[in-house]
């Protein structure tokens, strides 16, 4: 039995469709892909913001504790 053109032609679309239903999974993985990677740039950016604040509140609070002995250290002293 030989193949007539509407065979073809169905063939042929449904060799389209699977294609097509191939790439929309590439491109969901690749959406995927792209939001983790978001994902991880905001968290590194969020931790780095973290670690700033917290140095800077580390540098406060040591800065505070030196003032606060020298102000102990000088009021001790005999006048």
């Amino acid at each position: 039995m030989t193949s007539t053109p509407t065979d073809e032609w169905k063939t042929d679309l449904l060799a389209s469709k699977a294609h097509i239903d191939a790439l929309e999974e590439q491109i969901k993985e690749a959406r995927f892909k792209h939001n983790v990677k978001i994902v991880e740039y905001e968290k590194d950016h969020l931790q780095r913001e973290i670690a700033e604040v917290l140095g800077t509140k580390q540098a406060v609070i040591s800065l505070i504790i030196k003032r606060t002995r020298e102000t102990l250290a000088q009021n001790e002293k005999p006048a």
